[in-house]
Formats: C-alpha cells, sequence, structure tokens
C-alpha cells in the first residue's frame, strides 16, 4: 500500500519520502509531504505555493506562504519570490532593496537617484516627478 515499506508493508515511509515501497522522494520544496500522495500537507518554503510547492510566488508576492507584498518594483514587475529584492530597481519615488523606501527629501526619480532643482526651496520636489513643490521667487528688474 502507498505510504508504506517492507516485506509486510507496516513499516511507514520515513520523513521525506512516500508512495510504494516509499521510493519517491517529496517535492525539494515541501517541508514534508503526505507519506502516501506525496502532497505537501505541512506547507512549502519561501517563495513557493502549490499542492507540490513547483509554483514561485507571483501576483505581486513573496515569502512564507506568498504572504508577504512587493514593495514598488519598477514598472510593476513582479519582486523575487523569496527575498522581496526588486531585480531591475525600484519606481519612480522609491529606493532600497525591496523598493518599500520612498526618496528622501531633495530626491527623486527611478531608484531615487536623481536630485531636485536649486531652484525649488529647500530643494523639495514631488518624488516621483521632480516637480518643485514650491519655486524659489526671484526679483526680475529691468
Amino acid at each position: 500500500m502507498s505510504g508504506f515499506m517492507g516485506s509486510e508493508c507496516i513499516k511507514e515511509c520515513q520523513d521525506g519520502y512516500f508512495g510504494e515501497n516509499c521510493i519517491r522522494e517529496c517535492p525539494d520544496k515541501c517541508y514534508s509531504c503526505n507519506k502516501s500522495s506525496g502532497i505537501c500537507d505541512l506547507g512549502c518554503h519561501p517563495g513557493y505555493k502549490g499542492t507540490y510547492c513547483t509554483e514561485e510566488c507571483d501576483g505581486g508576492l513573496f515569502g512564507v506562504n506568498c504572504s508577504m507584498p512587493c514593495g514598488h518594483c519598477r514598472n510593476n514587475q513582479q519582486c523575487h519570490h523569496i527575498n522581496g529584492t526588486c531585480v531591475d530597481g525600484c519606481d519612480q519615488g522609491y529606493m532600497g532593496d525591496n523598493c518599500t523606501k520612498e526618496c528622501m527629501n531633495g530626491r527623486f526619480g527611478y531608484d531615487c537617484l536623481k536630485n531636485c532643482s536649486s531652484l525649488c526651496v529647500n530643494r523639495t520636489c514631488e518624488k516621483k516627478t521632480g516637480s518643485c513643490k514650491q519655486v524659489i521667487k526671484r526679483d526680475i528688474r529691468v
């Protein structure tokens, strides 16, 4: 019977194995699998999902049980399925490996790599576009 081994078929498969005579290994992304069917009944390693833990997290999620939301990855791309890093960088207005931090004051754009204009009051600008929140007024004399 599936899930058992030995000449009398009464010894249950050891952890990590399943099926008839326990010759099949559990999927490597499983914490443990059902000794009869091989289904990952105790869950998947971080970054994986599905009955046999063969699918990577998607849909803007990563980590344990695909339960963590990705940050603001460039062009809404999927973050790394295990650790949530944004492989191609951050969308405008965000920075950090996981693109969860807003740009610091005085910075804007993709990965916050651009400086706000010196014409902006206190060099503060919109974190996505770089538009000044307030422009320094200059006296114009003729």
